[in-house]
């Protein structure tokens, strides 16, 4: 058994001994960073925070960091939220064993929604992972490709090796390969 099936078993296993407190759990987090993410936005936007706001967005900083968020202004401190927040969706994903986003596997409700959130907070496409069967390495998301940078490299060698073998093959058996017998 490898460790992605090892990951996917403890994860089912998780699941069948849920509970309601576990859902309330993970619909508070969800809210939190949800919470998170519109504070940041309406800092970052020309009409600012109110004070209220601007307290939330501190303590949220505050928990996230662990630390206090000083005397920063609203935008100060939403650039300083939004990587934190961005992690902790990313460290999520990851322990439920979805991050990168695998390749033709559907993702539950939870899943998706933080990817969602994800997607907020980095104004970005989440990274996938490669599409050469039992390869689990991520692909870059700026660039429209299906095979992660050593797959990639590995089908251009293939390429080149069945292309040299064809060109050989095709100079022996053209004509007058066989004048010399």
């Amino acid at each position: 058994m490898d460790a992605t099936d090892e990951r996917a078993t403890q994860h089912l296993e998780r699941l069948a001994t849920e509970t309601i407190d576990d859902w309330h759990t993970a619909a508070r987090d969800l809210g939190v960073r949800t919470r998170a993410l519109d504070l940041i936005q309406a800092a970052e936007s020309p009409e600012g925070l109110a004070h209220p706001d601007k307290l939330a967005l501190a303590s949220l900083y505050t928990s996230a960091a662990g630390r206090p968020s000083l005397e920063l202004t609203a935008v100060d401190l939403a650039g300083r939220l939004r990587p934190l927040v961005r992690a902790s969706i990313e460290a999520e994903l990851l322990d439920l064993g979805t991050w990168p986003l695998p390749r033709g596997t559907p993702l539950g409700l939870y899943a998706r929604a933080l990817v969602g959130a994800w997607r907020e907070s980095s104004a970005a496409s989440p990274p996938t992972t490669c599409a050469t069967p039992g390869c689990s390495r991520p692909v870059p998301t700026t660039q429209n490709r299906l095979y992660c940078d050593t797959c990639q490299l590995d089908r251009k060698r293939d390429d080149l090796r069945r292309r040299r073998a064809a060109e050989a093959a095709s100079v022996a058996s053209g004509p007058g390969a066989t004048e010399g017998l």
